[in-house]
């Protein structure tokens, strides 16, 4: 049996995850990994599969304990575990901090990470800056620029321009998938 096949969307704030993931799972038949944070949920949430597992501190704290994690990260003030998957999932498609997806793919060769990078960083940094008050967009920003920090240790990178549409992301990332474009998978 082949292993499950899971992509990591990693990249910024604003950059189209959830669009991407939402299309991947009504579209293309991929399942929705759902990861852990201790963070607040957002209201209101744009889909219901673009959630996570929200936990307190404490049950954070106890699934690390007890491995119930193939990886976790704190930053920005939150934790963010990688959930096992269910062994149900032939294909499947995550957020996933860069961290995180690094570690997991060096470890897990059926694990895809994708970084997707702004063509205008300024343009992105603007856009974060005009969407979120002021305390919430400098905490994105912060952790843009810990995502970047991390995008050349990515093989799989999608640029993705100012002004493109998510059916243009979604092609390039679809034809860094073997097997997504008709191709026989490994």
């Amino acid at each position: 049996m082949t292993a499950p096949r899971i992509v990591m969307l990693v990249g910024p704030s604003q950059i189209g995850k959830d669009s991407l993931i939402a299309r991947l799972v009504d579209e293309h038949d991929f399942h929705y990994h759902v990861n852990a944070t201790t963070r607040s949920p957002r209201q209101p949430a744009a889909r219901s599969h673009a959630e996570y597992k929200f936990l307190t501190r404490e049950q954070f704290h106890e699934e690390v304990r007890r491995g119930g994690f193939l990886d976790w990260d704190y930053f920005a003030g939150n934790y963010y575990g990688v959930t096992w998957p269910s062994g149900q999932e032939a294909r499947a498609v995550m957020h996933c901090g860069a961290r995180m997806s690094i570690r997991i793919a060096q470890r897990e060769s059926h694990y895809v990470p994708v970084f997707l990078m702004p063509s205008d960083r300024s343009a992105h940094r603007a856009r974060i800056l005009s969407t979120f008050p002021a305390d919430e967009a400098a905490s994105r920003l912060a952790m843009m620029d810990e995502e970047f920090a991390h995008a050349a240790l990515f093989q799989q990178v999608v640029e993705v321009p100012r002004y493109a549409s998510t059916d243009d992301v979604l092609a390039t990332v679809l034809a860094l998938l073997p097997g997504d474009d008709g191709s026989e998978s490994s």
